[in-house]
């Protein structure tokens, strides 16, 4: 790869997950690739990223751009790992955050709690002043009251607080006040401002800035110490993040932005199903990320990924950031089967993370997981050894499996499959939702399957919701660290701006958008892109008058003509119609939300070449073995190489297909091919 003066440049991708680490490594000058899959490191997560470079073989020296996806602020978030972080808000709304949207998450459900709030009560401070929906001051804030309760919150010892007041979105000034009063009082604070998320919901808006708060401190935490570390082996190049919107910015930017790495991890891996789309003839793909920790999907149509700016990390906390369609569940290799009240085996969400691990990983675990279900199912190697360093123990996923016996009245078999089944189910629902929540049939798309059990379970996945196609790209084990790799830079820059289409005034909305525009170029330029590789796309959120939800919709580049509002009109109304099944074209349209979304695009590796110069074995068959497929019992099925399957190769189920972090499976009545760049193409006949 090569930057715009013709310069070489070298890069590797880092994903880090909650059971591994995952590294890959591209050289187009030498056409060499370098790979490594090591378990994660709870205690210390950059002993598990610098113990990938070095089974990897990387020279860290040559590096000019280490991409990093992680999980560092997604599980900071759920487990609630971040310290004390206080919020000021306008008098009267102490309990707005904590109210929410006054709506149920299960309409029918008497017990039903809502989850942990990110800031407790107490943690809540109310202070007078008041703006008007247009930003005018209705009462003017108190100084004397901010001072006093700046020398209260120095005395609580936070190194972040939140400040989210009413109306901030139309008038920064109120909040950039309470800010410089709070930094002059308290050494080191970090203050994260409402104001600087450009949405008119205040619960939205609230709820972001309280996010970014409590996960800064974490965040900063965590990449100095791995920039520190990185440094000391050699590393001169750049660190940059993996963000929710599937590209990547500098770690700097992220530590003042950590709310934008939420989805970090599954994002570079959208990036790489998108980057191998044209190759496997189908650009409408459903995405699955099946780790050891958790199950990620999401949709790609007609090449481009589902965006959303409606996330919610937990029920009624929303984080209101342009991000990937990522829809996560608590289904992973690791993922724990237990017995509920009833005597019902469940599957998940909790997780046997990498330490202890499985009970087949050796490493203490006892409790039972899908790795050990698909280990005692023959459906993976009991002799490989997982991320290098694990060897399985098929005796200890036995003895693990064999607990819930006495509970269920079932036999070893019936137990492992029966967790199988669920698992598989759990996962075809979040897949469904993942689609039909968006007005999409996933019958309509190809099920691509990646990380490091999804080649495990997707055909079954498949089978379940008629998907008729499976794709599993080559290096599907590591992919979201592929994915980092040949990730663009991108940025969202958004506004908010309320007008009826009939009411629009042409002349301050392409003002807008000129200014939106100008800041998506400077923020390129920064990053030393070429003009040529800059693309810019512009859209809005758009709604019928009256209404009290948004649709993504396309805005056309350039200045804005009159008679292009009706195009615009129309492309709302298609919008609706496919997210909502309906859309009534005499009612009137509104903007609300402005957005320009900037790409710089990097090189990337001919796709074909990535595994020209992989180590080759003399076998394609490595032998067989008996695995066991429901309906039919155990099978003695062959194993095949994947390295060594030639292009075009036909492998008719039952088969098993390994390669170095991954195994396919590819059950009876249904037919793998090798494609031209390695993929594996599943169908279901």
């Amino acid at each position: 790869m090569t930057d715009v003066s013709g310069k070489h440049i070298s890069k590797i991708g880092v994903d880090l997950g909650g059971t591994f680490t995952d590294l890959f490594s591209y050289d187009a000058e030498n056409k060499t690739r370098l790979c490594a899959k090591v378990p994660s490191t709870p205690d210390d997560f950059t002993r598990g990223v610098l113990g990938a470079i070095e089974d990897s073989g990387v020279n860290i020296n040559k590096i000019d751009y280490f991409i990093h996806g992680t999980t560092i602020a997604t599980n900071a978030a759920i487990e609630k790992t971040y310290g004390v972080t206080p919020f000021i808000t306008t008098k009267g709304f102490r309990d707005f955050t904590l109210i929410g949207k006054y709506h149920r998450e299960s309409l029918f459900d008497p017990y039903q709690k809502k989850p942990e709030p990110l800031v407790k009560r107490r943690h809540i401070f109310e202070i007078t002043g008041r703006l008007d929906s247009s930003g005018n001051v209705v009462e003017p804030l108190d100084a004397r009251e901010i001072e006093s309760l700046a020398q209260k919150i120095r005395e609580m010892g936070v190194s972040s607080v939140a400040v989210g007041l009413l109306n901030s979105y139309a008038n920064p000034s109120h909040e950039e006040e309470v800010k410089a009063i709070l930094e002059k009082n308290i050494p080191n604070l970090f203050v994260s401002l409402s104001s600087t998320i450009p949405k008119f919901r205040a619960l939205g808006r609230f709820s972001t800035a309280i996010m970014r708060a409590c996960l800064q401190p974490v965040v900063k935490k965590y990449l100095d110490k791995l920039h520190e570390r990185l440094n000391e082996k050699g590393f001169r190049g750049r660190l940059m993040m993996v963000t929710n919107n599937g590209g990547m910015i500098d770690a700097k930017l992220a530590i003042e932005r950590p709310e934008l790495l939420l989805t970090s991890g599954p994002a570079s891996g959208v990036s790489a199903a998108m980057f191998i789309s044209e190759s496997v003839g189908n650009d409408d793909l459903i995405t699955m990320d099946m780790g050891g920790t958790s199950c990620d999907v999401s949709i790609i149509e007609k090449g481009q990924p589902l965006i959303t700016s409606e996330y919610e990390l937990c029920f009624d906390q929303p984080v209101n950031v342009p991000m990937l369609d990522i829809r996560t569940i608590g289904a992973g290799g690791g993922s724990i089967a237990w017995i509920d009240e009833g005597g019902s085996l469940r599957v998940g969400p909790r997780s046997a993370s990498s330490f202890p691990g499985p009970a087949c990983y050796g490493r203490g675990g006892k409790l039972p997981t899908v790795t050990d279900a698909n280990i005692v199912l023959g459906r993976i190697n009991d002799s490989r050894i997982f991320g290098k360093k694990i060897h399985l123990d098929v005796e200890a996923s036995k003895k693990a499996l064999e607990s819930l016996s006495p509970k269920t009245g079932l036999d070893l078999i019936e137990i492992a499959s029966g967790i199988l089944t669920i698992v598989n189910e759990s996962m075809a629902a979040a897949l469904k939702l993942v689609s039909l929540d968006r007005g999409r049939d996933p019958r309509e798309f190809c099920l691509v399957a990646f990380g490091g059990a999804g080649a495990l379970h997707a055909p079954f996945l498949a089978q379940t919701m008629g998907v008729k196609k499976v794709v599993i790209p080559g290096d599907s084990g590591i992919f979201s660290a592929f994915g980092a790799v040949i990730m663009d830079f991108k940025h969202d820059y958004e506004e908010t701006f309320y007008s009826p289409l009939n009411e629009i005034d042409l002349n301050i909305l392409n003002k807008r958008y000129y200014e939106l525009d100008q800041k998506s170029l400077d923020s390129m330029e920064l990053q030393g892109i070429d003009k040529e590789r800059i693309k810019i796309y512009r859209s809005s959120q758009m709604r019928f008058v009256g209404q009290t939800y948004e649709v993504e919709t396309s805005i056309p580049n350039g200045t804005i003509e009159s008679h292009e509002l009706e195009t615009i009109t129309n492309n709302f109304y298609n919008e609706h119609e496919k997210e909502y099944g309906l859309a009534d074209r005499n009612l009137p349209v509104a903007f609300v939300n402005l957005r320009s979304t900037v790409i710089g695009e990097v090189d990337r590796p001919n796709i074909e070449m990535l595994h020209a110069n992989r180590k080759m074995t003399e076998e394609v068959r490595l032998g067989s073995r008996s695995v066991y497929f429901d309906g039919s019992g155990f099978i003695e099925t062959e194993v095949f190489d994947r390295r060594m399957l030639p292009v075009e190769t036909r492998v008719n189920g039952p088969a098993v297909i390994e390669d170095e972090a991954s195994t396919t499976i590819v059950a009876p009545g249904m037919t793998a091919q090798i494609d031209g760049c390695k993929n594996i193409i599943i169908n279901l006949n």
